[in-house]
């Protein structure tokens, strides 16, 4: 990648890319030609090969391009690629950070009065070798290890994804996260409360904070992880451990710069009344508020919104299935649908015993 610093708009970029590409190509020997690719502005970047953009490819329009980053990973949960997602497109299109920062709180908000869909919340993580091969306790071999000791037929081999959750080891958050680690389909058919804290600490808090500390951290902060770049850009190529020293220096300021951006964004003051329980109503007047058995056509009222939604799903599963026959498992573990067809269910059951 080249930085253009005296162009002005993405024409003069792409001009000047042109230009360079046609200059290389006449000191390589024919057929060989560098040829201009894409030119990118704004754009954020974050480490080797760590990078996001609203790229420019003529003739299309501006899109936004990224690489490296979680949004691009399939080790995190649906739920951070869909939040940097939106973060990219109002930050890169949209110039809009206040509006990144409200969308980011308002999907926290979401997370802790459980309005997240579940699939959203679900970990996959591969088998690459056999059991045998991994050094100490992996979540997801622990998972699939119990849900071997429930279903004798699940089957643990390399390349098979393990999806999990992390739910509350009772009402404790404490414990190796082995332990709290749980297999999606169990946890909803069973209740088990999703671990609201971890989802926010982390698998939110280091990547929005890696990306928002660039716009939102206090200048100085910034102006000090700048002046180590450049510090670092003047020492000679040979002299590795000079060089070495001085990235390990910028690490930690970096590192000290996300926990400061994180607590802006993540931290208890920052998140008080979203993490404040509801107020409980007491008094007279508290038996209005509690909950009245349904009637039998309040009951039938309720139920046929959830009905429809799970034949919806139960007509996507049996399409990807090619076949209509419940008693025979889906192979695929990590299926938002089926993820959905078990909360919807759950969901049935639950107002049905009332």
């Amino acid at each position: 990648m080249m930085v253009f610093k005296e162009c002005k708009t993405v024409e003069q970029a792409a001009e000047k890319n042109k230009l360079i590409c046609k200059t290389v190509s006449g000191i390589f020997p024919p057929p060989v030609e560098l040829q201009p690719e894409k030119v990118y502005y704004p754009h954020c970047q974050f480490g080797k090969k760590k990078y996001v953009g609203l790229c420019h490819i003529p003739p299309e329009g501006p899109k936004v391009d990224s690489k490296g980053v979680e949004k691009n990973r399939l080790d995190n949960c649906p739920l951070i690629r869909k939040v940097m997602t939106r973060v990219f497109d109002m930050l890169m299109i949209e110039n809009n950070v206040g509006g990144a920062m409200k969308y980011i709180h308002d999907s926290v908000a979401e997370l802790i009065q459980g309005k997240v869909e579940y699939a959203d919340l679900v970990i996959t993580k591969s088998i690459s070798k056999s059991a045998e091969e991994y050094a100490g306790k992996q979540i997801h071999l622990e998972v699939a290890n119990r849900m071997k000791v429930r279903d004798p037929s699940y089957m643990i081999a390399p390349g098979e994804r393990i999806p999990y959750v992390i739910v509350l080891n009772g009402a404790s958050k404490k414990g190796p996260l082995c332990d709290r680690a749980e297999d999606p389909l169990w946890a909803i058919q069973h209740n088990i409360d999703i671990d609201v804290e971890y989802y926010i600490d982390k698998q939110l808090t280091n990547p929005l904070a890696r990306v928002m500390m660039w716009f939102i951290a206090p200048k100085e902060m910034l102006r000090e992880i700048r002046t180590f770049e450049q510090e670092i850009d003047k020492i000679p190529v040979k002299d590795t451990a000079r060089v070495d020293k001085m990235e390990k220096e910028l690490k930690k300021r970096m590192d000290k710069t996300m926990e400061y951006v994180g607590k802006m964004m993540f931290g208890p003051s920052a998140l008080a009344d979203i993490r404040r329980p509801k107020q409980k109503h007491n008094g007279p007047l508290a038996a209005f508020f509690v909950r009245k058995p349904m009637k039998p056509d309040e009951l039938e009222a309720a139920l046929a919104p959830l009905r429809i939604k799970l034949n919806e799903q139960k007509t996507k599963c049996t399409q990807c299935r090619g076949y209509e026959d419940d008693k025979i498992a889906c192979v695929q573990r990590d299926c938002p649908t089926l993820f959905r067809m078990a909360a919807i269910n759950r969901d049935i059951e639950d107002l049905i015993k009332g």
